[in-house]
């Protein structure tokens, strides 16, 4: 009995480390990508995504078991912002994989702020049309290259858009990248 209770706490104390140190990490990769962006409006971001690190503890557990069950497939995970919310967590975000997609909106009804409510999509192994930022977004990495120090080259500050976009990627390596977006071109 005491190896099974032993084997439970030292299971437990793992997960929290790990979902601890992969918030963590998330933000430290996301606040480098704001300080690296040439966008200004990436600068607005920061207390946004400071306060999503406690929102993101709803859907990290679909991002760990996502993750340790597509250890060959890059997740993408998009948190949209509105623009002119400064210091509000993301009112939308998307884990997606080739295969699979975890769509979270924020609930805004006065008594359930700050709560997702939490869809599950399949996906056919390709990505859509749709999908062409994201498919930039790879292909810059692979190439050796940070797309968000050249984010002005695939987007802009000057639109009238209502988001901003934080994408962050957990390659098949277990590296993080992120990448922040006003609107693409």
């Amino acid at each position: 009995m005491k190896i099974i209770i032993i084997g439970f706490l030292t299971a437990f104390v793992f997960v929290t480390i790990n979902r601890n140190s992969l918030a963590d990490i998330i933000h430290k990769e996301q606040e480098r990508a704001l300080s690296q962006s040439p966008l200004k409006s990436a600068e607005g971001l920061f207390e946004g995504i400071a306060t999503q690190k406690e929102f993101r503890n709803q859907y990290l557990n679909d991002i760990i078991d996502l993750h340790k069950r597509n250890k060959n497939d890059t997740i993408i995970i998009l948190e949209k912002y509105h623009f002119t919310c400064t210091g509000c967590p993301a009112d939308f975000v998307e884990i997606n994989l080739h295969s699979q997609s975890v769509k979270y909106e924020m609930k805004m009804d006065g008594a359930k702020f700050g709560e997702y409510s939490r869809q599950v999509l399949k996906k056919n192994n390709k990505f859509n049309a749709a999908d062409e930022n994201i498919k930039i977004i790879i292909r810059e990495i692979k190439k050796g290259k940070n797309p968000n120090i050249e984010a002005d080259k695939y987007g802009t500050d000057d639109c009238y858009d209502g988001s901003q976009i934080m994408y962050t990627l957990i390659l098949p390596d277990d590296n993080i990248k992120c990448m922040y977006m006003r609107c693409w071109n």
